[in-house]
């Protein structure tokens, strides 16, 4: 009896398609395109890889002329992917993958006009309670700086600290409002990972 048993688990089990290495169940993470998913993970992790060296040799151009290569085409498929699918929720692609897409996009410096079209279409995806409300407020201050105006999170830091922040008394509430810790903890966390700031 139990290899009767046995040989029918085996052969319903051969019955089941095979899925692709690395393959996610949409059902199971509740996503629309896990594939899309995957994609910004990979994207993020040559990001970030690249980003980690250049923190530890900050004086090497072949490794910060590499990171700009690599934001490069990672801004030229963001602008792809948000063409196809508008701003990648987590309806999309799961909380992972759409602050993958918003990390990206706020390495998309040398493209302000890109940063600016996303930041609009962040906007509406957070006020759909598709998107975090933290990630638009680093990209509405990045996008602040970029244009000379104060940020209002206080989430943009320069070589000597923050840059300038509008109402700076109250940054501490605003950051409250939408996720974020106080000013001195932030400061803390830089000094951390960049050293004094």
């Amino acid at each position: 009896m139990r290899r009767l048993l046995l040989a029918l688990v085996l052969s319903l089990s051969a019955c089941q398609p095979a899925e692709p290495p690395g393959h996610l169940a949409a059902s199971a993470l509740g996503i629309r395109e896990p594939e899309l998913l995957l994609e910004l993970r990979a994207m993020v992790n040559k990001d970030q890889a690249a980003r980690n060296l250049s923190i530890d040799h900050p004086d090497d151009i072949p490794l910060v002329l590499a990171t700009a290569a690599i934001d490069h085409a990672n801004t030229t498929r963001m602008k792809e992917i948000i063409a196809h699918h508008g701003w990648p929720g987590h309806r999309l692609v799961g909380h992972e993958g759409a602050g993958d897409a918003w990390l990206l996009v706020q390495h998309a410096d040398a493209d302000r006009a890109f940063q600016k079209l996303c930041l609009a279409r962040l906007a509406v995806a957070v006020a759909a309670g598709d998107a975090d409300p933290i990630e638009l407020a680093y990209l509405e201050d990045r996008v602040a700086v970029a244009d000379g105006r104060p940020q209002r999170f206080g989430t943009q830091f320069g070589a000597d600290g923050p840059q300038p922040i509008v109402d700076e008394d109250n940054v501490d509430e605003r950051r409250a409002a939408v996720g974020l810790g106080s000013m001195e903890e932030y400061r803390r966390e830089m000094r951390a990972t960049y050293g004094p700031r």
